[in-house]
């Protein structure tokens, strides 16, 4: 599964593009009459709050996060699918406590102690004193991450689309 936001309206010719994004461990086919180019990486970050015992940490490992209770998105949400896959990899389950998309609301209850979360760097909540982030590796020590890509019909492509993935492409590299 992929945010499949626009895809099907891109395959169906109703839009020319989409920027989509596309988590770890979670499968998905690409419609017919759709290719992506992928634009970036996004780093999955762990927020915990700042008295949390990992606060001080850089950086953790999926498999110290075995005692840990989570806030994440319903069981489909591919935020939520890849977490489970990457604790999976770890031999675990994560104990999701609290479920929502909100990364706001997330934030305020990280910070307030409920639970510690796996937030995209890229929406990560402008709001978030009182907790820290982490960056997360996964079981074979590879960074988790989530990739951005522009969807575009195949076939000729149209120059403003063309225009457009350059863009894109030398924005995100200048932000690096």
């Amino acid at each position: 599964m992929v945010h499949a936001g626009g895809l099907p309206q891109l395959a169906a010719g109703e839009v020319d593009a989409v920027v989509t994004h596309r988590y770890p461990g979670v499968s998905w086919r690409c419609p017919t009459g759709v290719r992506t180019t992928r634009l970036a990486t996004d780093p999955l970050m762990l927020m915990v709050p700042a008295h949390h015992q990992l606060a001080s940490r850089s950086r953790i490992e999926i498999t110290q996060l075995r005692n840990e209770v989570f806030i994440s998105g319903t069981a489909d949400d591919p935020n939520r699918v890849a977490l489970a896959s990457a604790c999976a990899r770890a031999g675990f389950t994560p104990q999701v406590a609290f479920e929502t998309a909100d990364y706001a609301a997330t934030a305020s209850m990280v910070r307030h102690g409920f639970a510690i979360a796996v937030v995209p760097r890229l929406a990560w909540p402008a709001d978030t004193h009182g907790v820290a982030r982490l960056s997360l590796r996964g079981e074979d020590s590879g960074i988790l991450a989530r990739h951005i890509s522009l969807a575009q019909r195949t076939g000729r492509t149209p120059a403003l689309i063309t225009e457009l993935r350059h863009h894109l492409i030398r924005s995100w590299h200048q932000q690096r």
